[in-house]
Parts: C-alpha cells; sequence; structure tokens
C-alpha cells in the first residue's frame, strides 16, 4: 500500500483554507458609503429613466403700493414653446422645457387680491385684452375674424370633463385649455361679439357650431 504525499495534501489544506478565508472576509465586508444625494426630478417629457437638472430659484418682492409689479428674466435662447407640437386635436409632446414650474405664495400679512402671472406674451387676462392682442395689425372684419379663429385653435386641444366650466374664453387661455364644439363655438361667438362682429349660434344634429358675419 502507498503512502500519501504530504506535500500534496498540505497544498490541498492550504488551498481549502484560503478559500474559506476569502469567503468570510467577502461577506464581512462594509458596503462602500453611500454617494451624496444628486437634485433630479424625472418629468412625463423626458425618456425613461432620463435625468434633468431641477435647480429651484427665489424671488422675494415687498409691495408698497396696492398696484405693484415686477419682472423676473428667464434667461436662455431656447424655450418650451419651440420644443413642443402645436396644440390641436390631441395633446402635443412637450420635449424640453427649461422652466418647470413657477408658483407663488403671499408670505406677508396683507392680502393680495388677484395675484397674476405673465409671460410678457399672452395678454389673456380678459376678453378685451384677448381681442386686442389677437386682432393686432389687423383692420378689416375679415381679418379680424379669422384672425381670433386662427389664434383661438393654436391655444386649445380638444377634451372636455362635461362641464360648463370650459366655455368662457378667459379661463380657456388661462387654466384649462380644452375645449369641444359647444365650448369652442360658445367661446369664439363671444370673442367675435366683443370685437363688434355680428355672430349667431347653429346647432346641427350632435353638434354645435357658430359663425360670424363680415362683408367683403
Amino acid at each position: 500500500m502507498k503512502s500519501r504525499n504530504p506535500v500534496v495534501f498540505i497544498l490541498i489544506v492550504l488551498l481549502c483554507a484560503s478559500v474559506l478565508i476569502g469567503t468570510i472576509l467577502w461577506k464581512s465586508r462594509k458596503p462602500p458609503p453611500a454617494a451624496a444625494e444628486e437634485t433630479f426630478v424625472y418629468h412625463h417629457w423626458c425618456e425613461k429613466g432620463k435625468k434633468i437638472d431641477a435647480v429651484a430659484r427665489v424671488h422675494e418682492e415687498v409691495t408698497g403700493s396696492s398696484r405693484h409689479s415686477y419682472t423676473i428674466v428667464h434667461g436662455g435662447s431656447v424655450d418650451g414653446e419651440m420644443m413642443s407640437d402645436p396644440p390641436g386635436v390631441n395633446m402635443g409632446k412637450q420635449e424640453w422645457e427649461s422652466n418647470l414650474y413657477v408658483s407663488l405664495e403671499n408670505i406677508g400679512d396683507t392680502v393680495v387680491v388677484n395675484p397674476w402671472i405673465s409671460n410678457g406674451r399672452n395678454n389673456f387676462r380678459t376678453m378685451d385684452e384677448i381681442v386686442l392682442t389677437t386682432t393686432a395689425g389687423y383692420v378689416s372684419a375679415e381679418d379680424k375674424a379669422r384672425a381670433i379663429w386662427h389664434h383661438w385653435v393654436r391655444h386649445r386641444i380638444h377634451a372636455t370633463t362635461n362641464d360648463m366650466e370650459s366655455i368662457d374664453p378667459v379661463k380657456i387661455y388661462n387654466i384649462y385649455g380644452y375645449t369641444i364644439c359647444a365650448s369652442d363655438a360658445l367661446a369664439l361667438a363671444a370673442l367675435w361679439n366683443r370685437a363688434g362682429l355680428p355672430v349667431r349660434a347653429a346647432h346641427p344634429y350632435g353638434h354645435t357650431v357658430s359663425e360670424v358675419y363680415y362683408d367683403k
């Protein structure tokens, strides 16, 4: 009977011991320190998993009169309007927006009535402002009528919540943004009428439209 080689036996024992020690050290290792938390947010117009830097900026304004306004400069050469599909039948896709949101808060003791945020281009606060802005530079009744209609279809999408809220042009422009045939007809008729144009409503079966009259 042959005796075992002691050298081979020692090597096997050392190999087993090294594997055992390595396993113990691996399981007892400490996890790496967590990275500093990054300020990122996800938004619906991003590709899945894509991150966008979110940097909050705060501006405080002290009012000293009954009517007060101030301007915040938003820099850059690209804005959300040029990076989105034009409104129409369906909601357009927003590819990018440099300003994620704006919030307005009264941190004083005086009551603030009817605060308003404007981008300096859209004067939609009243029906008179909407009509004046839309028809600026047009003289004939035809041009004014077409300008109001064209401006309207570029600022609404085809949707409804089946209530009577979305028949006011001011609310549609500034709050809701959605209309269907009935609210389109009523709101457009109101704007045409405010521009001094004769209008009338028409109710074909299952539909609602409005008509505007101008003499060429």
